[in-house]
Formats: C-alpha cells, structure tokens, sequence
C-alpha cells in the first residue's frame, strides 16, 4: 500500500510541468509581433487595399 501514493504524486508532478511548459511556450509564442494583418490576408482585406490604392491614385 506503500506505492500507491507515490505513483499518485508521481502523476501529478508529470500534470504540473506539462503544464508548466505549455503555459511558458504559449506565454512567448504570444509575445511575437504578427507578421501581417488579418485584413490584409482576407480576400475583403485584399479589395479595400486595391479600393485606398486606387483611391489615391486619382487624387495624387
């Protein structure tokens, strides 16, 4: 009976640092800038930057 409740803490400990890690990755994978912008990839993204685009052609 004497095993049990060292596998028990065993598999907590292994539950704490997963844990652990993922929040750490996650915690920097959020500190990264995007590289472009969600409207910019959007197909209505891609039609209001050719609509400012041709917009300011006509004014400049």
């Amino acid at each position: 009976m004497r095993r049990r409740p060292d596998m028990i803490r065993a598999v907590v400990l292994v539950f704490v640092v997963g844990l652990a890690v993922t929040g750490l990755t996650s915690f920097q994978a959020s500190e990264d800038e995007s590289r472009a912008l969600p409207a910019d990839i959007s197909s209505q993204g891609q039609w209001f930057q050719a609509q400012r685009t041709q917009s300011e052609r006509t004014e400049g």
